[in-house]
């Protein structure tokens, strides 16, 4: 079997979980192609703020993420 995997694919992006523009968290995720386009993976708890065990919100604040700031990768540019 042919494998191709994009280069972009491979590369992590770096996010920033933020709250009204204050940032909550950070991490990373990637890009893959899907049938309905490309899409974003991710952990769970930067998109929710929120304990994957017990649901409850990480920050000490009570925010939770309404903004998801990705930092894309540019060819040529380290």
């Amino acid at each position: 079997m042919n494998i191709k995997i994009l280069e972009q694919s491979v590369k992590s992006l770096f996010l920033k979980a933020q709250f009204k523009g204050n940032c909550l968290a950070s991490g990373t995720g990637f890009l893959a192609k899907s049938p309905i386009g490309h899409v974003l993976i991710t952990n769970r708890h930067i998109v929710t703020g929120r304990n994957n065990d017990t649901d409850e919100l990480l920050s000490l604040t009570g925010g939770f993420p309404t903004e998801l700031v990705i930092s894309h990768n540019k060819k040529n540019v380290l």
